[in-house]
Order: structure tokens, then sequence, then C-alpha cells
């Protein structure tokens, strides 16, 4: 095998003169990356209504909570790109890609759960992130069978979709932002059907103009009763199948447009197109 080394023919160097001289290796490079982000909530979905309160002036539903799970946005970006930046080595770079789980205490609604989430065990909290703090790398020298491979992919969706009804069965998306729907309709509920109806009881629907969410790619995280960080039970490996799950759909492009055009649509054939082809979880680390 041949050395990679400034001795190559097309390896262009710098070199910083003086005491402690030092030597770049500017390539050119073919560098490879692949970062991935998620922020997450978790939402409620209640069991059937048990009691109400209704008078002349207002009704209120009353109904326990069946289970919770989650919602998430992903922005995910994938890139081959031919690069001239300095390295103190001319040889292969390879770092895989690594996460940090981000909890907060509070949901979106400001309720805070105790006790506190623990990162570190693998408690996700009712919100929070999961960044990449190391980027998926792979740094060689560029060969002449690489041109023409530089590509860049990125993507931002969620496995939910906001919409309001227009007319019949036609419907639009409504880009409401994730960690402030809960707080623009805190009397709103997720009824089985995951449909979201805000500030809607059982037996209604939305009327038109009424925004409400679907959730995309089905349930995730289930936690069944009312939701406390004790019942967190799975732990860090868990974190490392859910980011597994992500990462595919990310392949797959099974994420819904964020911010589409406000276009009529029908309700479960529309805007699910956002996604990386080129993401592999293969280079992920847990």
């Amino acid at each position: 095998m041949t050395s990679q080394n400034a001795a190559i023919t097309g390896v262009s160097t710098t070199t910083t003169p003086g005491q402690g001289a030092s030597t770049l290796y500017h390539g050119p490079w073919r560098h490879e990356k692949q970062t991935l982000s998620v922020q997450y909530v978790r939402v409620p979905e209640v069991s059937n209504q048990t009691s109400h309160v209704l008078n002349l002036s207002a009704y209120t539903p009353s109904a326990p909570i069946g289970k919770s799970n989650m919602l998430w946005i992903v922005n995910a970006d994938y890139q081959i790109m031919k690069t001239t930046l300095g390295y103190s080595a001319s040889t292969p770079f390879v770092q895989p890609q690594t996460f940090s789980l981000q909890p907060v205490s509070a949901g979106p609604e400001g309720t805070a759960y105790y006790p506190l989430p623990n990162a570190a065990s693998g408690h996700w909290g009712p919100a929070g992130q999961i960044i990449t703090t190391s980027a998926f790398e792979d740094r060689r020298l560029w060969q002449t069978s690489d041109d023409g491979t530089e590509v860049h992919q990125t993507c931002e969706g969620g496995n939910f979709a906001f919409y309001t009804l227009v007319s019949g069965t036609n419907y639009q998306n409504y880009n409401w932002p994730l960690l402030q729907y809960w707080t623009q309709y805190e009397a709103g509920y997720i009824w089985p059907g995951e449909k979201y109806i805000p500030r809607k009881h059982a037996g209604f629907y939305a009327n038109t103009g009424d925004p409400f969410l679907h959730k995309r790619l089905g349930s995730y995280y289930n936690i069944y009763g009312p939701y406390t960080t004790e019942k967190e039970i799975y732990g860090m490996v868990f974190v490392g199948q859910m980011l597994d799950i992500i990462g595919n759909h990310v392949k797959a492009s099974n994420y819904t447009t964020l911010n589409p055009a406000n276009s009529a649509k029908n309700l479960h054939n529309s805007d699910i197109s956002e996604g990386c082809s080129l993401y592999n979880i293969a280079r992920h680390q847990y």
C-alpha cells in the first residue's frame, strides 16, 4: 500500500518557518461529514371523558391521561466535499458520530416533573434535545475517481403535522412551532385516532379553520398513565435505539415538511418528503 504523505504528487503543503516549525497538508481532500439534531417534546393522549362541568357560561371536560408519547423535529446534514483546508497529517482520518441527550425538567406549558431527569441514566424528561457532539467525518486524499461525487443534503422535518380544515376532506398545513403548540392550545387533547383537537371534547371534530395535530409515524416511547420521571426505565441503550429509528426515518425521507406551501391537500397524502437519502445510522456510535 502506498503511504499517503507529502511526497505524493499533487498534495499541497504549507510550512511555518522558525522555532517549532510545522507543516500543514492541504490535500485536496475528500471530506465526508454527517450530523443530526433532534428537538423533542412529550405529549399526552387522554382516555374517554369521565366528567364535565356544564353551565350557561362554560363547558369544562375532564378526562384521565391514558398515555404520553414523543413528537420530534429533526435537522440532518450530510455532505461530501472537496477541500484544501490544512491538516497536520496527510493520512486518512475517520471519526464516528456521537450524541448528547439534553433533557429539561419542565414541559412547554411550564409544569416541572420530579425527580429531575438524569441524562446519564437515559431520562428524556418532558422535553429537550439531542445534539451531535462529534460529527461523523471521513477524510482522505481526493482521487481522480472522486470527481463529480460532491453532494450536500439537508433536511428539517417532524414526525407530526399541524393542519387546518379548509373544506370537506381537504386540509392545509399549519406551521405551529413544536414547543409552542401546547401553550397556544393548552386546552387541547390528543384523542384516539391520533388527531389533535384544540379546545374540543369527545365527539367533536375540527371545524373549518381549526388547527389540529396528526402524528405521521405512529406513537413512540409510550408511557402509560400520568407522566413521571420514574417511569423512564429504559436507559442509554434505548436512547441509541431511538436515534437509530429517527435516523432511519431521515434516510427514508419519512418526515413532514414543517413550513410547506399553503395549498389544500388530502390529510394522509401530503408533505411527507423530508429526509437525507445518504444519511446512514452505521456512522452512529453510542
